[in-house]
């Protein structure tokens, strides 16, 4: 069941949305700026790292029907907690170690510098 105080959380959140324009970037609202804003930096590191290894991902079979191969994010998640954000790879991952050393290296320069 649904009550009054949250149905007026959720109104409050889109209304801080749509007036503060960051329908891109939730993480702002939900963690402040410099943590959203370290947040986005290191997804676009992460694309940036897919695009530089495109043909490793690329002869790879997709994890999921609506790729077309391989994707980077099938395989690490972040959690992020009061204590601060963590990086970890899928236990199944089997990334070039060369791969996964560029993503820590990229999570320690934006989390851990």
């Amino acid at each position: 069941m649904i009550t009054n105080d949250y149905a007026i959380n959720i109104i409050y959140i889109c209304q801080r949305i749509n007036t503060e324009n960051k329908m891109k970037n939730l993480n702002t609202i939900f963690y402040g700026p410099e943590a959203g804003s370290k947040i986005e930096l290191f997804k676009n590191g992460m694309d940036l790292i897919e695009k530089r290894h495109f043909e490793f991902f690329k002869s790879r079979m997709p994890k999921f029907h609506r790729d077309k191969h391989d994707r980077l994010h099938n395989h690490y998640g972040t959690i992020v907690n009061s204590s601060g954000i963590s990086l970890y790879f899928n236990v199944d991952s089997d990334l070039d170690r060369n791969i996964v050393e560029e993503c820590r290296i990229l999570f320690m320069n934006i989390f851990n510098p």
